[in-house]
C-alpha cells in the first residue's frame, strides 16, 4: 500500500526483481508477496540471501550480481513487471536499473538512490521509471502514519 502511494506500482504487476537482500528489501518483498506477486531475490552475500529465505519462504532468493546482464536474463528480466535495485550503493543502482530497463522493455523501474546530485540527474534524464531515496520514503511513511496523506 505504501509503495502504491508513492506510485512505485501503479499497475498490477505479477512479478517483481529486487536487487539488494536489505532491511528495505524486506519489507518491500513482504508487502509484494502479501499482495500476491511473485517476488525474485538478488544479492551478491550469501549469508544475507539465506537469512532473506528464511524470512521469506514465498521469495526467490538468488546469490548473485545484480548488475550482470546475464544472470538478469537467466532470471527471466524479460518477462518480470518490475525491477527495483535497493543496494546500498546509489552508482550500482543506477547501472542496474538502466541494464534492466534496456533488457525488459515493458518493465517499472525503481532505483533508490540517497545523493542528490544523482537523483537530479537521473530525473532530468528520464533514465528510471522512479526513484526513492530513504529520506523520502521516511518522510512519507511519517505522512502516511500521521494521517497527512492517505
Amino acid at each position: 500500500m505504501f509503495f502504491r502511494h508513492l506510485g512505485v506500482f501503479r499497475n498490477r504487476a505479477s512479478s517483481v526483481m529486487i536487487v539488494g537482500a536489505s532491511k528495505m528489501c524486506y519489507y518491500l518483498a513482504s508487502e509484494l508477496i502479501e499482495m500476491g506477486m511473485s517476488v525474485k531475490i538478488i544479492d551478491q552475500n550469501e549469508q544475507r540471501c539465506v537469512q532473506m529465505g528464511e524470512r521469506l519462504p514465498k521469495a526467490l532468493v538468488i546469490v548473485g550480481d545484480g548488475t550482470d546482464s546475464e544472470l538478469l536474463h537467466e532470471e527471466g528480466i524479460e518477462q518480470t513487471d518490475a525491477f527495483v535495485a535497493i543496494t546500498g550503493i546509489d552508482e550500482a543502482n543506477i547501472l542496474m536499473s538502466m541494464c534492466a530497463a534496456k533488457q525488459a522493455g515493458n518493465c517499472k523501474v525503481v532505483a533508490k538512490i540517497n545523493r542528490r546530485s544523482l537523483v537530479d540527474l537521473v530525473s532530468d534524464e528520464h533514465m528510471i521509471d522512479s526513484v526513492v531515496s530513504a529520506g523520502s520514503v521516511t518522510a512519507e511513511l511519517i505522512a502516511v502514519r500521521a494521517g497527512v496523506l492517505k
